[in-house]
């Protein structure tokens, strides 16, 4: 029972993990290249604009679309310009939590009333 019960702990962690990583493509090669990434990102319908545009506005990042049903932002963008880990930060900056960044409390409460959502627990 003891062994069943760790095997199920591993398999939910792993599902848990491959639901927080990025998918990434490649697009071309050479000084251009282009990546498209698609990762989660916490909100609600009424404040899709902001999302996108939170990262569209950054310099190096040609796209950006966010799906509400699902919560997940696809980005597409140059990475000799800017970095995955940007697109995470100016997110959590606008008040967003990320599958790999949480915002800080003071952003979220910053968000008007229509674009506040429910935050998942913190975890140690």
């Amino acid at each position: 029972m003891q062994k069943l019960c760790s095997v199920l702990v591993f398999i939910l962690s792993l599902i848990a993990f491959n639901n927080s990583i990025a998918s990434v493509n490649k697009v071309s090669e050479g000084e251009n290249d282009t990546i498209t990434v698609s990762f989660k990102v916490k909100g609600k319908l009424a404040c899709k604009n902001t999302i996108e545009s939170l990262v569209s506005s950054k310099q190096g990042v040609l796209s950006a679309s966010w799906n509400a049903a699902t919560e997940i932002i696809t980005v597409q963008f140059i990475p000799a310009v800017i970095v995955l880990s940007d697109l995470h930060s100016a997110i959590a900056v606008g008040g967003y939590d990320t599958s790999e960044l949480r915002t800080k409390d003071t952003f979220y409460s910053a968000l008007p009333a229509e674009c506040k959502y429910t935050r998942d627990p913190i975890t140690e």
